[in-house]
């Protein structure tokens, strides 16, 4: 209610919307006080800045004394095209003071996100069960972003099953789509949980599953994929022709990295032509990881750097040194 209106889409995620630990008595004392993580999809970013700096001055920096055209040329044009307002005080219908963070990102740009990912920023928080706030009425706006969602989870599936072995678990299916958006992220290294992925998948098995067991079960029926209920582990075809398949619906942004990565001499002048060389290779799996490092590597870099200037110094400072507080924790 605090935001202006109509935005397209909104989610919440993070440990303040799900349990994250290991430990499920640790979350009840913890979760009320985690700062709510919010993204808001606008068709129509510099009308949602104008109106919310008009509305919410003291959510911006030092930008809000610039213009909304300022402001929107820095969502759109730098990091993962993302604006980010953090550490926002408000009061829930409990009376209870909380923080949120919520980033604006243009749909057009978070369609863009999910199908190829350009960034894996607004994308891989998706990977993981998120919280819907709001969804636009408009039927045509509804099912692009349906579509687009479903694309991004068959991403992260197809993905994931590249990185795995021909034999592996659900929890290690799901632990390896929640690390997607990880793996190559700075601040894994430093200012983030170390133990963060096994964090949110452990407590939240059903919900995982609650989003890719449809995709499981299409690859179970064409025989891409079995499983045992007596060992309760899931059996994957590793045959070049399978691998093909698998390499050949990645998103864009993946691929374009694969053939830039892999084919360093040029010799090979068609993407189709090293996949196929990629799928033949018993670093198959090293040459994905590689090419959806890179993508995360940059934007957590971009991004993070955007964040100093839209949150405020202080503020970043502040957000910064609590991660870390956390991470040491």
């Amino acid at each position: 209610d605090i935001f202006p209106f109509p935005y397209s889409y909104s989610f919440a995620y993070g440990s303040a919307v799900f349990k994250q630990t290991i430990n499920p008595s640790l979350n009840k004392s913890t979760s009320k006080l985690n700062m709510i993580d919010l993204i808001i999809v606008t068709e129509n970013p510099l009308r949602f800045h104008q109106e919310n700096v008009a509305k919410n001055p003291s959510h911006y920096s030092l930008l809000k004394y610039t213009s909304p055209q300022v402001i929107t040329q820095i969502q759109t044009k730098f990091g993962a095209k993302v604006y980010f307002n953090s550490l926002i005080p408000f009061v829930d219908e409990n009376g209870v003071k909380r923080l949120i963070k919520y980033g604006v990102i243009d749909k057009k740009n978070f369609i863009n996100d999910l199908l190829d990912w350009d960034y894996l920023y607004v994308s891989g928080r998706l990977h993981k069960p998120v919280k819907i706030i709001h969804s636009a009425q408009q039927i045509a706006v509804q099912e692009s972003i349906s579509k687009a969602l479903g694309i991004n989870h068959q991403n992260a599936l197809y993905s994931s099953l590249l990185l795995l072995s021909d034999h592996f678990s659900e929890e290690q299916l799901y632990l390896t789509i929640a690390g997607l958006s990880y793996s190559g992220d700075f601040r894994m290294y430093f200012g983030e949980d170390k133990n963060k992925v096994t964090k949110i998948v452990v407590p939240n098995i059903e919900r995982f599953r609650n989003i890719y067991q449809p995709y499981i079960d299409s690859l179970i029926e064409k025989g891409l994929l079995s499983f045992s209920p007596a060992s309760k582990m899931y059996r994957q075809d590793l045959s070049p022709r399978v691998i093909l398949h698998n390499l050949s619906l990645l998103p864009k942004k993946v691929q374009q990295n694969l053939y830039l990565n892999f084919d360093r001499s040029h010799k090979l002048k068609d993407l189709d032509d090293v996949l196929m060389s990629i799928s033949k290779s018993h670093q198959c799996s090293q040459f994905v990881k590689q090419a959806i490092d890179k993508i995360v590597w940059l934007s957590s870099w971009s991004q993070s750097l955007k964040g100093i200037l839209t949150a405020g110094f202080f503020k970043s400072f502040s957000y910064s040194s609590s991660k870390i507080a956390k991470m040491m924790r």
